[in-house]
């Protein structure tokens, strides 16, 4: 069985970021999974800006969103954590 949730670039982080604990939801779906929850993120490179909300995110100061415009690119910063990129539209 499988289940998807959709929502937020942070509802579903695997380990919550201080203060976000209340209302991140991939902690205990983690632990209900035995282990086997995935956390997904979809981007926009367009919506990529330069502002705290982004850079808090640990894979965004790797990314280089004029590198491969065209393609769609897959990042895993930690273990059960993984960022699809889109390409630009």
């Amino acid at each position: 069985k499988m289940v998807l949730t959709y929502g937020g670039a942070i509802h579903n982080d695997i380990v919550a970021r201080e203060g976000r604990e209340k209302w991140t939801f991939g902690p205990v779906l983690s632990q209900k999974t035995k282990g086997r929850y995935v956390e997904v993120d979809l981007v926009v490179p367009e919506y990529i800006k330069d502002n705290d909300a982004w850079n808090a995110l640990p894979w965004v100061r790797h990314f280089n969103k004029d590198a491969y415009p065209l393609k769609t690119m897959l990042m895993r910063p930690t273990a059960g954590s993984y960022v699809l990129i889109f390409p630009r539209s």
